[in-house]
């Protein structure tokens, strides 16, 4: 299972990993479902994944986003269990829904909505 997280929102996107040299391919569906899942209009979601044209992976010097990854991996694993299901897309929405403390308590599904309101990506 790959986890992947944005810097700004927090917001998490589980999906399997397997196989690993196509995930930079696979991640701008994945994303569009998650997306869309939590209600993100249309128009938003094909200008974000338009923008992935082309994708690079690196380890992030940002603590607090490695912080909530450990977090989410093990919430993850209890949800899965708490929601009994394999679905990544259900677990990924009830990580986002989740409060993190580097959003000053506030989920990142809820830092997704301020985002998408200012139509910035």
């Amino acid at each position: 299972m790959a986890l992947l997280v944005n810097e700004r929102t927090l917001l998490p996107v589980l999906m399997p990993l397997a196989p690993a040299a196509t995930l930079a391919v696979r991640f701008p569906a994945r994303l569009a479902s998650v997306l869309n899942a939590l209600g993100v209009d249309a128009q938003f979601i094909a200008r974000e994944v338009a923008t992935m044209s082309q994708s690079s992976f690196a380890k992030t010097a940002n603590r607090s986003v490695v912080g909530v990854m450990n977090e989410f991996a093990f919430l993850a694993d209890g949800y899965r269990g708490y929601l009994e299901t394999t679905d990544l897309l259900a677990v990924s929405i009830k990580l986002a829904d989740t409060p993190c403390g580097p959003l000053k308590g506030g989920s990142p599904a809820r830092a997704l909505r301020e985002v998408v309101a200012c139509g910035v990506g």
